[in-house]
C-alpha cells in the first residue's frame, strides 16, 4: 500500500505560476479549459466507479496509496498542469507551454488550494455521480470533501481522528456515495456515504498494506495483507463496510501491494509481491473467488490499478525492484476468461509516488513524481490506451514542473471529462482539474 512521504515542495514563483497558466489555457485550449465556465460546468457525466485512483505508489509501491519502494495500488498523481516551479516557457508541440529544460509539454490545469496545513499526506482522488471525491491526512485527522469541476466544495467538508497518524488512506466513489479506509493505532477503520459511522475491521491481526473499492448500490469491497505473513484477507459486502475480512488466500511470494477495484462484473482485487528475482501479480474475482496468476518476471512491489472507462480493462502500474521505474501492464477485466497480460511499457523515468486513472474512452493517465536529480523532481502523466501502450501523438505531459520527489505525494481520478490531481506538500494540500488533449 502506500506509505508515507512528506510532501510536495513548490516554490513561491512556481504557485504564481498558475496564473501565467490560466492565460494560456484560455488563449489555446478555451473549448477545454476547466474551470472557465460553460464547458467546466458542473455536469454529472463522468463520476464512474472506475475513475479514481485506487492504487497509488510512492517510492515503493503502490497499494492504495502512495509508497517507498514499489508502485502502485495507493496513491496516485497526476497533479495539475501549471503548479510547478519555475518560468514555463518554451517550445512543446503544438506550441504548448514547457517547463525549463523539458519538452513535455504542461497540461492546462485550474489550481484549488484546499489546506495550508504543514502535515498534509497521504493523498487519495475518486470520483462519483457528483464530482470528485477527495481524501487526505492532515494533523492527526482524515479530511474528506466532495468538489466539482471547477474545484470548489460541494456539500460539507468531513473530518475523523485518526490516532497517532493514518496510513493508506483510500476513497472510492459510485453512484451518489463513497467507501474510505484508513489504518491507524486501531488497526483498518471503514466509513461510507450515507452511513457516516466508523467501523474497526477485524482483519485477523495487524495488516501492512489495504484497500477499499466502492460498488453500484452501496457495495464495498476490502482488501489487506497481512503483516507477518503472506497471507492475503478480504470481505465484500452488499452495503456498507465489513466488520470482518472473511475471506482468504496465500500467494507463493510476500505480497508487497493489494487494491481493490469495482467493474462490471464485481469486485476484482489485485496483489502484487515478490520473492528473489521472480515476481507474481495475482488478480482474485469476486464470482467465485477465482485466483488468476498473471505471472511476471520482474520482480514486482507496489502497484496501482484502475478500470478502463468501459469497465474491459483493468491497468497495473507497477514499481519494479532496484530500478526506480514504472511498468504499465493491461489485463481482461473479467477473469473467467484466461487472457494473459499486455506486453509490458516500461516509462523511461525514475518516479516516486505514483497512481492511476482511466481518463476517458481508451484511455488511462498514470500519474507519478518523477526524478531528475537529486531532490530534483517534477509530476508527470503519461496518456495511455486501454492496452497500457503509449497513445498516438504526444503521450508525455508535465503537470508540475518543480516537484521534491522525495516529498511530494499525489493522487489522480477522473470526472466530468476532467482528470482531477490532489497534491499534498509540507506547505498543504492543492486540487488541480486538467484538461486532457485529444
Amino acid at each position: 500500500m502506500r506509505r508515507a512521504l512528506a510532501a510536495l515542495v513548490l516554490c513561491a514563483a512556481c504557485i504564481d505560476k498558475q496564473g501565467t497558466l490560466d492565460e494560456f489555457c484560455r488563449a489555446n485550449k478555451a473549448a477545454d479549459c476547466p474551470g472557465d465556465g460553460g464547458t467546466a460546468g458542473g455536469s454529472t457525466a463522468g463520476g464512474s466507479t472506475a475513475g479514481g485512483s485506487t492504487a497509488g505508489g510512492a517510492n515503493a509501491g503502490g497499494g492504495t496509496g502512495g509508497a517507498t519502494a514499489g508502485g502502485g495500488a495507493s496513491g496516485g498523481v497526476t497533479a495539475g498542469g501549471a503548479g510547478g516551479g519555475s518560468t514555463a516557457g518554451g517550445g512543446a508541440a503544438g506550441g504548448m507551454m514547457t517547463c525549463p529544460g523539458s519538452a513535455a509539454p504542461l497540461l492546462p490545469c485550474r489550481k484549488t488550494s484546499l489546506s495550508t496545513a504543514l502535515s498534509a499526506s497521504w493523498p487519495s482522488v475518486s470520483s462519483n455521480d457528483a464530482g470528485f471525491v477527495v481524501a487526505w491526512t492532515e494533523n492527526q485527522s482524515i479530511r474528506l470533501r466532495q468538489l466539482d469541476l471547477d474545484g470548489g466544495t460541494v456539500g460539507t467538508p468531513v473530518s475523523w481522528a485518526a490516532f497517532p497518524a493514518a496510513l493508506d488512506v483510500v476513497v472510492s466513489g459510485a453512484d451518489h456515495g463513497w467507501a474510505l479506509i484508513w489504518r491507524d493505532m486501531q488497526g483498518i477503520r471503514c466509513t461510507t456515504e450515507p452511513d457516516g459511522g466508523v467501523t474497526t475491521v477485524d482483519a485477523g491481526g495487524p495488516v501492512a498494506t489495504a484497500s477499499v473499492a466502492r460498488g453500484p448500490g452501496g457495495a464495498v469491497g476490502l482488501i489487506a495483507g497481512e503483516l507477518m505473513n503472506n497471507r492475503v484477507r478480504y470481505a465484500m459486502t452488499a452495503a456498507g463496510c465489513p466488520v470482518e475480512l472473511d475471506r482468504s488466500f496465500t500467494p507463493l511470494r510476500n505480497p508487497q501491494g493489494v487494491t481493490a477495484v469495482s467493474t462490471p462484473g464485481g469486485f476484482v482485487f489485485t496483489v502484487s509481491g515478490t520473492s528473489g528475482a521472480a515476481g507474481e501479480i495475482n488478480m482474485v474475482a469476486q464470482d467465485g473467488g477465482r485466483i488468476q496468476d498473471t505471472g511476471t518476471s520482474d520482480s514486482v512491489l507496489e502497484h496501482a490499478a484502475a478500470v478502463s472507462a468501459d469497465g474491459t480493462q483493468i491497468q497495473l502500474a507497477t514499481g519494479v525492484t532496484g530500478t526506480d521505474r514504472l511498468t504499465l501492464r493491461s489485463i481482461r477485466s473479467d477473469l473467467t476468461v484466461p487472457v494473459p497480460m499486455s506486453p509490458a511499457l516500461q516509462l523511461p523515468y525514475g518516479r516516486r509516488w505514483w497512481g492511476t486513472s482511466h481518463c476517458g474512452f481508451d484511455c488511462f493517465a498514470p500519474t507519478y513524481v518523477q526524478v531528475r536529480d537529486a531532490g530534483v523532481g517534477s509530476v508527470r502523466t503519461f496518456l495511455s490506451r486501454a492496452d497500457s501502450m503509449a497513445r498516438p501523438g504526444i503521450a508525455d505531459y508535465t503537470v508540475v514542473c518543480d516537484a521534491d520527489p522525495d516529498t511530494t505525494g499525489v493522487a489522480v481520478g477522473f470526472y466530468g471529462g476532467r482528470l482531477g490531481v490532489l497534491v499534498t506538500q509540507t506547505s498543504g494540500a492543492d486540487f488541480y482539474v486538467c484538461s486532457v488533449p485529444p
